[in-house]
């Protein structure tokens, strides 16, 4: 790879990076822009606050899934290999790197790219039979 591609690829890596903080701020802003200020404070208090700080991650977002949910979701290790799951149909058929790449998935173009990699290469797989 030449030296100018290089920088051209960097320089749309951040250009990229950029354009995705910006929607995140204006995300963040809209969301506190909509909650009461009581919420707004208790914000700020349990999540901002200790971010800023440097601090471990707040508590309060490792017990965030249990608004939406009855029992804490598995992670992508335990749902692709473990019998209960998809264990006993997936987890002898599976790439390792396919497992790597889910469990380093951030939201984004990212998460769809690879999904959509994935089913592509799972229907493949399939239809070969």
């Amino acid at each position: 790879m030449s030296w100018l591609k290089a920088v051209k690829m960097e320089a749309k890596k951040n250009n990229d990076a950029q354009q995705r903080r910006e929607r995140l701020l204006a995300a963040r802003a809209d969301c506190l822009e909509r909650m009461t200020e009581k919420t707004r404070r208790a914000f700020e208090d349990e999540v901002s606050a200790p971010i800023r700080q440097g601090s471990q991650r707040p508590l309060i977002l490792d017990q965030a899934w249990s608004v939406d949910y009855l029992y804490k979701p598995v992670s992508v290790r335990e749902f692709i290999f473990n019998d209960y799951f998809l264990g006993k149909s997936l987890k002898n058929s599976i790439y390792p790197k396919i497992v790597e790449d889910l469990e380093e998935l951030p939201n984004g173009t990212f998460f769809r790219e690879r999904l959509n990699a994935v089913l592509r290469m799972r229907v493949a797989n399939i239809s070969s039979f």
